[in-house]
Parts: structure tokens; C-alpha cells; sequence
């Protein structure tokens, strides 16, 4: 009997031909998932990153508690978006933290 080839999950695949930097955040904040466009961005490998605090490792000082607080609302009540519209930041790259 001949063994069908392992699939890979529609995540995987994403996370392995995105063209940007793809980041999975848990609830608690953690990075959940890290493809490679995000390592070469952010400078910290997918080992490094998984299981980090999110906040701590990419999004600057400055935009940290807003962060933190919209997380809280999204998880206490389903309610996105503190601005009510989507915004672009630039992340942190590792040598701005080390």
C-alpha cells in the first residue's frame, strides 16, 4: 500500500508563498506563526519570534498600549478597529531592540 504525500494546510502554504511578511498573533499576544519574508523583515528567525510577545518584538514603544488595549476590547467584546480604519506602521526591526 503506497502512502498518499502529507498536505499541507492552507496556512502553510500561505505562510510559505506569501510575498509579505505573514505573522499569526495567539489571543494572549504570543506569535503563533512566522514565515520567512517575516524573518527577513524583522531580522528575527521563525524560532526566535514563535512564542514571543508580539508587541514587545515588532510594534514600536510609542504604539505598544493601544496595542494591548484593542487586543483586550477585540477579546472582551468582538469589537475591531480603534481607529474604525485600517492604518500602516512600520514595525521594529531586531537591531532596533538588541
Amino acid at each position: 500500500m503506497r502512502s498518499r504525500p502529507q498536505r499541507e494546510s492552507p496556512l502553510d502554504l500561505l505562510l510559505q508563498t506569501a510575498l509579505d511578511a505573514v505573522i499569526v498573533m495567539s489571543a494572549d499576544g504570543r506569535i503563533a506563526e512566522w514565515n520567512e519574508r517575516s524573518a527577513e523583515m524583522f531580522g528575527w528567525s521563525r524560532d526566535e519570534a514563535v512564542g514571543r510577545n508580539m508587541a514587545e518584538l515588532i510594534i514600536p514603544e510609542r504604539y505598544r498600549e493601544a496595542h494591548a488595549s484593542g487586543l483586550r476590547r477585540f477579546l472582551a467584546t468582538g469589537e475591531e478597529g480603534y481607529l474604525r480604519r485600517r492604518i500602516e506602521l512600520a514595525g521594529l526591526h531586531r537591531s532596533r531592540l538588541t
